[in-house]
């Protein structure tokens, strides 16, 4: 049996502890955009992850599943290749960075770091391409 999908203006009404009950289906469009955007941000750093091992590339990442321990606006990776340090921050397409996360991308190149702000992994391909053509 399906769980029952509640009208989007009596799920707005209840508390989060009240729409737990319904499963799925107590879920608002802003809560179950966010559950898939992570789901596909999670993916993304899985293949991320799985590229840099197949090319044999050192990186840091933090765990998604558990609250961070760095400091707020820290990317997602930490990458070096070729004398580069490169910091990389996955996103949704359409998402932006936080104010946070735009700090760290100035103060970051201010020193020299590549920033890249990445939406799929084509765009770290590219930029891991560029760098070994120079």
């Amino acid at each position: 049996m399906s769980e029952p999908v509640l009208p989007e203006n009596y799920l707005k009404c209840m508390t989060p502890q009240q729409r737990r009950q319904f499963g799925k289906g107590g879920m608002t469009a802003a809560e179950a955009t966010a559950k898939a955007e992570a789901r596909s941000e999670r993916e993304l750093q899985r293949q991320i992850s799985q590229y840099l091992d197949m090319r044999d590339i050192p990186y840091s990442n933090s765990r998604m599943d558990k609250r961070t321990t760095t400091p707020v606006g820290n990317p997602d990776y930490w990458i070096c290749f070729k004398g580069r340090c490169i910091a990389v921050e996955c996103k949704m397409p359409g998402r932006k960075l936080t104010p946070e996360q735009q700090c760290f991308k100035a103060r970051f190149y201010e020193h020299g770091g590549i920033h890249l702000t990445c939406y799929n992994l084509g765009m770290l391909k590219a930029v891991l391409d560029d760098l070994e053509q120079s």
